[in-house]
């Protein structure tokens, strides 16, 4: 059942009203890297940015300048084109994941698919893919690799029948939707009976998360909408109708040299040490990170007879 009033809520400016329990009882507070508020409710625990931004600020966020920042510890990424390679890896790594809880191979749908890296890796495995993108610049390129199979827009404009996929995937995703609980609704129609969806987002209960405070590297101004927590993300699966089967921390590849520099948001000294010592030749190699912040959720729908 939606929640209108909810949804009204969103988009004013009026109280903050908590999407998974509907609940008015949310705190507001100031983080440093924040330019609005956060909200916290009371009752279930869900943060959220308030006000929300209306969609059309999300598309405008998400063009070429979002992949390619020199600000990428507040918004977006240094380089995502250039970084295809490790993205590949994390995502082959994530699909034999996958391959645990579903081991058949199917139709494979990736929600904020970006340019398509995922996709790539998915069809190397052995999977037909398809995926949906908001972003104007990184859906052209992923519908050059994959005509017919990239849509660009929002989930819920989708022209995807009923019942379509075996699994849908949303990596870094349901965090930056407008509604992730209605978003969620859409997943379980769309996956076939007994298909799985796996999530991965940065949870704000983390051991990682509470040590960094507002220097963690979820909170991101604009474009990270919701900070979920397990119990929270828990919740909101659960009320779209899918099963939690598994959950673990995941980390992902990133260059030797983009890991020294990240290192330096928290702890400056050790960090200009490791780039004294790390020869710049070597900056690119790959290096597997899991900082034990980010929580991957496997979901399944329920087996119809």
């Amino acid at each position: 059942m939606k929640h209108p009033q909810i949804f009204k809520a969103i988009q004013s400016k009026e109280k903050p009203v908590c999407i998974i329990c509907g609940s008015t009882e949310c705190a507001t507070k100031q983080n440093s890297v924040f330019s609005n508020q956060l909200a916290v409710c009371s009752r279930c625990g869900l943060v959220f940015a308030w006000p929300q931004p209306p969609l059309e600020k999300l598309r405008a966020l998400y063009g070429e300048s979002y992949f390619k920042s020199d600000k990428s510890h507040l918004c977006g990424y240094r380089d995502y084109a250039k970084d295809r390679g490790n993205i590949i890896k994390t995502s082959l790594g994530r699909l034999h994941g996958i391959q645990s809880v579903y081991p058949s191979k199917g139709k494979i749908l990736d929600l904020g698919c970006a340019m398509g890296f995922f996709l790539e890796a998915a069809q190397q495995e052995g999977w037909e893919p398809y995926g949906v993108e908001l972003s104007d610049y990184a859906a052209s390129l992923a519908q050059q690799k994959f005509p017919g199979k990239v849509y660009h827009g929002t989930l819920a404009q989708a022209p995807f029948s009923p019942q379509s996929f075996d699994v849908i995937t949303a990596w870094d995703y349901i965090e930056h939707v407008p509604n992730p609980v209605e978003e969620l609704r859409n997943i379980f129609n769309l996956l076939k009976s007994d298909g799985v969806f796996v999530l991965a987002t940065p949870d704000i209960e983390s051991i990682t998360a509470k040590i960094t405070k507002d220097k963690w590297m979820g909170f991101k101004d604009t474009e990270h909408l919701y900070f979920f927590s397990r119990s929270t993300m828990r919740r909101a699966i659960r009320q779209s109708g899918l099963n939690v089967v598994k959950e673990k921390y995941i980390g992902k590849h990133i260059p030797l040299g983009f890991f020294i520099e990240r290192l330096g948001l928290y702890n400056r000294p050790l960090s200009s040490v490791l780039e004294f010592l790390v020869p710049k030749r070597v900056s690119d190699i790959s290096l597997y990170v899991n900082p034990g912040d980010i929580i991957c959720v496997y979901a399944r729908k329920p087996k119809t007879s």
